[in-house]
């Protein structure tokens, strides 16, 4: 709805008229009369023409006085004197003068008087003469000269009157009229946009030096959002810099804002700025890497990383940034990605002198690392591992034929095939041992294929078959002990695993004497099978003795054990307890707890099961606080505190393994606020994707508690980021979060924040009329605030600097006035 206001103009009429008729020395003085009175003259804002001042003016000047509504009057003050002189038989001269003219009320706009450009054009005069009751009426179209301080003759005129007997009855104004012709429209619009234009200008140098404050010039992640900042803070700036008023003010004269005392050194800064993010957009290579720099200087890897790799994205040929990342690779064991990298500086960048001794290095540094990597994995009996790692240096070598590393690359090749073979020998030599026949044969024959593949790394060695000759003395001595205890049928089957041996290494030379024992074998148990059958026919079963039983059980036994104690070696744990239990329980049930022979292997077996644990747990622990650190690096204390339980967990299941338990519970309460926050802030999050879209408040509250722990806990000190509920409130687009978050700050007593919101709701593009309530809910409770802080401050003084009388916070102002 609009409204308008009559505007009342009060000019005061002093209309002093002393006409006198005369003609030489017979000039007498007809008529003497003087009049006092008001002239009121109504403008209606609304109308516009030559003769009214138009509705934006007076809003203008409205707007400048911190008014809500026009209702703006200024008076004008002038004295007109009015002289008829006769100067012939019905010719008389009319001389018009004004005098004293001033103006006074609202001729201010802020703090600048513009009562010069107030002054009318021009009046619009009618006077009445009435002569022996005749009247006549003379119009007049005098231009108002300014102001005044004595009589201004501003109309001179011969006017003919039929003077009967020269008796003048009356004389009046019937009609007075200032107005306002173009030029001088013109000239109040031109003043009062300069003014208007002077204002707005201070207002945006202080929005200017807002913006620059928080540019920064150092961190290049921030350059391109920064210059976009700066961009339109520079448009603003120069904006100001062509506007109007520069041209129709003397600031010399009078500056109330002090416009030059903020413009002259904020134009040294925006011409700094626009000089430094022109420089540093042409290098945010180089910045970046410069702040990877600095960051691994700090000993933070990962945000180095990511600052080199950022390097990279605005300039793929960024060498130095290159190797950097190959160096962040190699601190942190990786090896191959830091290969990859290098691979691409030398194969596809081609650098030049000034950095080829920079990658030569770092060449070297990945054969040093692949080397003490692949040494370290053998040294632990981890030689398949080690044959991994140094076919990658290899490839590596291929790749890059700059460096002559085939020496060291064989030396490594060698150590690693050895090693291999070395452990299928020492398997080989453990099964023997405890005569695990067809253990030794299987692994001997991954020896022998081995030593054939390989050959060029392995050298000659006649260990494997010094083993198998080992092993087919064995098989020959436990078939003959068989053969000579009576036990054909075992020694027949003892003989034909001796048959296949002989006959698949043919150079043992032992085939036909393996045959000889297997047909004697066979003879032997046929001719026994025969015996028994007449014998269970004429004679009862010859009874097997106690210490026959015991025995058999004992070689069982001690054969069981030995095969657990290659499955402990081997890292079968489960398995070999699994032995372990089923030997203590038979040595239980059979009463062989107390044989000595039995009770050691039982007593060994447990204590390689354990220690094989130990060293299998202990690599996990190790894996588990490598990850650990990483997570750190990685700022996700959550799942680095997931991975400490792990390690504590790990650390409760193996009660006798030394792992360090004090470290990990240092760690833990290190990071335990990092932790928490984390933790209150996921359910933060959940509550507002789930619950709180129905219930801000609960979600309002909750980011309330996050905010105050991460404060309490200085959480920033662990390099995590937080956004407090304010901003994140203001920076979202959820109008229903925005609305309920200004009623949370207003309740709470904290009216800026809650004003600030509401702002945003009008940025949003909100209409005024649909959040009227909380507008006047927002407005009562500042005022509520503001009173009792400043009691003695006019409320209207106070919201004028808060709203700046904004009209789209119209709800918000008259429910602030209304309750202070």
């Amino acid at each position: 709805m609009r409204f308008y206001k009559n505007i009342v103009i009060i000019i005061l009429s002093f209309l002093f008229v002393k006409p006198a008729f005369s003609s030489g020395s017979e000039s007498e003085l007809l008529f003497e009369k003087r009049f006092d009175g008001v002239q009121r003259v109504e403008f209606n804002p609304h109308d516009r023409g030559h003769y009214r001042i138009t509705n934006i003016f007076l809003q203008n000047i409205s707007e400048a006085n911190r008014k809500l509504r026009v209702f703006t009057t200024y008076n004008i003050n002038y004295t007109i004197e009015v002289h008829l002189d006769k100067i012939g038989e019905g010719i008389g001269e009319l001389n018009i003068y004004l005098s004293d003219l001033s103006l006074d009320g609202d001729i201010y706009y802020r703090d600048f008087v513009i009562e010069d450009v107030l002054v009318p054009s021009g009046l619009k005069l009618c006077l009445g003469i009435s002569v022996n009751g005749r009247q006549s009426f003379f119009k007049f179209n005098p231009p108002v000269p300014g102001f005044i301080e004595k009589n201004r003759l501003i109309h001179s005129q011969t006017v003919e009157l039929s003077f009967n007997d020269n008796t003048l009855t009356d004389m009046h104004l019937a009609d007075v009229l200032f107005y306002y012709d173009e030029p001088a429209l013109q000239r109040f619009k031109t003043l009062v946009n300069a003014l208007f234009s002077y204002y707005e200008s201070v207002e945006k140098l202080d929005m200017v030096v807002q913006q620059l404050k928080i540019l920064n010039l150092d961190r290049p992640g921030r350059v391109i959002i920064d210059e976009f900042r700066f961009y339109e803070a520079e448009r603003m700036f120069w904006n100001v810099y062509h506007s109007p008023f520069r041209k129709e003010l003397d600031l010399d004269e009078m500056d109330p804002a002090g416009f030059k005392d903020l413009f002259l050194p904020l134009k040294d800064s925006v011409l700094f700025y626009r000089e430094r993010f022109n420089y540093n957009f042409s290098r945010l290579d180089e910045l970046y890497y410069s702040e990877g720099l600095q960051k691994m200087a700090e000993g933070k890897r990962r945000a180095a990383l990511e600052s080199f790799q950022q390097a990279i994205v605005y300039n793929p040929s960024h060498i130095p940034s290159h190797l950097s990342v190959a160096d962040i690779y190699l601190l942190t064991g990786k090896i191959s990605p830091a290969s990859e990298v290098v691979h691409k500086v030398l194969k596809e960048l081609y650098p030049r002198e000034a950095h080829l001794d920079s990658t030569m290095y770092y060449i070297e540094k990945i054969f040093d690392n692949y080397f003490i990597l692949t040494d370290s994995l053998n040294e632990k009996g981890k030689h398949t591992e080690a044959l991994k790692i140094i076919k990658k240096a290899d490839q590596f070598d291929n790749d890059i034929p700059v460096l002559d590393y085939h020496v060291e690359l064989d030396e490594r090749f060698t150590d690693a095939h050895t090693g291999i073979y070395e452990s299928f020998l020492e398997v080989i030599g453990r099964a023997v041992t405890v005569n695990g026949h067809s253990f030794a044969l299987t692994y001997i024959d991954h020896a022998i294929d081995y030593k054939d593949r390989h050959g060029i790394y392995v050298e000659g060695s006649d260990r494997v078959y010094g083993f198998l000759q080992q092993l087919t003395d064995r098989l020959i001595m436990s078939g003959r002990e068989r053969y000579v205890h009576k036990d054909f049928r075992a020694a027949e089957s003892i003989f034909s695993d001796l048959v296949e041996v002989c006959e698949k290494y043919s150079f043992m030379d032992c085939a036909d004497d393996a045959t000889n024992y297997l047909a004697l074998a066979q003879d032997a148990r046929r001719e026994a099978e025969l015996i028994t059958v007449e014998v269970t026919i004429e004679d009862p079963l010859p009874e097997l003795t106690a210490d026959d039983v015991t025995e058999r059980l004992k070689e069982e036994m001690l054969k069981e054990l030995s095969h657990g104690h290659l499955k402990a070696w081997a890292g079968e744990t489960s398995e070999a307890r699994r032995i372990l239990e089923e030997m203590v329980e038979k040595s239980a049930l059979y009463g062989l707890r107390r044989d000595s022979l039995i009770n050691a292997r039982m007593v060994t077996l447990s204590k390689r099961i354990r220690e094989k644990e130990c060293e299998l747990a202990g690599r996990d622990f190790d894996k588990y606080f490598k990850q650990y650190f990483e997570l750190i690096d990685d700022k996700d204390f959550t799942k680095a505190n997931e991975m400490l339980v792990k390690v504590e967990n790990l650390h409760n299941e193996n009660p006798d393994c030394e792992f360090g338990i004090e470290k990990i519970e240092e760690e833990k309460g290190r990071i335990s606020p990092a932790v928490k926050y984390e933790d209150m802030m996921e359910n933060v999050r959940n509550l507002y994707f789930n619950q709180a879209r129905n219930d801000h408040e609960l979600f309002l509250k909750s980011y309330e508690s996050v905010d105050n722990y991460y404060r309490e806990k200085n959480v920033e000190t662990f390099g995590l980021e937080h956004k407090f509920l304010f901003e994140f409130i203001k920076s979202s687009s959820d109008q229903g979060l925005i609305i309920s978050g200004v009623s949370f700050y207003a309740g709470r007593n904290q009216p800026g924040n809650a004003l600030g919101l509401l702002f945003r709701l009008k940025e949003l593009g909100v209409k005024r009329n649909s959040v009227a309530n909380i507008q006047e809910y927002a407005g009562k409770m500042a005022a509520k605030h503001y009173a009792a802080k400043s009691p003695d401050t006019p409320p209207r003084e106070v919201i004028r600097n808060l709203t700046d009388n904004d009209r789209w916070m119209r709800y918000y102002n008259r429910a602030f006035i209304r309750s202070w």
